[in-house]
C-alpha cells in the first residue's frame, strides 16, 4: 500500500489559527516515517508537500535526512515534554534509542 503524502497549502503555514494542528500533523508525520525507517538505508524522508498558492502544479518537498532524524525527534520530545504528552514521549523515546 501506497502512503499518501500531506500537502499543504503555502499560505497556511502563515495562519495563526492553523500553526497548532499543521505542528500537530507534521510531527505525527515525522515520528511515524522516522519508524518506518529505523531499519532501512534510505538516506532521507519526504514528510509533505508545500503547494504553492499561485500554481497548482507547483510543490516543494518537506525533507529530513537520515543525520536529522534525532534530532528532529529530540526537539519533538522537549515539544511533547512541555504539554505533558508522556505518552507521545515514551514513542520518541522509544524511536531515539532503535536508531542508537
Amino acid at each position: 500500500m501506497k502512503r499518501r503524502i500531506p500537502i499543504f497549502k503555502f499560505s497556511s503555514f502563515n495562519d495563526p489559527d492553523n500553526k497548532a494542528l499543521i505542528q500537530q500533523q507534521l510531527y505525527s508525520r515525522i515520528l511515524h516515517e522516522i519508524k518506518l525507517n529505523v531499519n532501512t538505508n534510505k538516506t532521507e524522508i519526504v514528510i509533505a508537500k508545500v503547494q504553492d498558492d499561485t500554481s497548482d502544479n507547483s510543490y516543494s518537498s518537506i525533507n529530513i535526512d537520515r543525520e536529522g532524524f534525532i534530532p528532529n525527534l529530540q526537539n519533538m520530545l522537549n515539544y511533547y515534554e512541555s504539554k505533558e504528552d508522556f505518552e507521545q514521549c515514551a514513542l520518541i523515546s522509544k524511536t531515539i534509542k532503535d536508531l542508537k
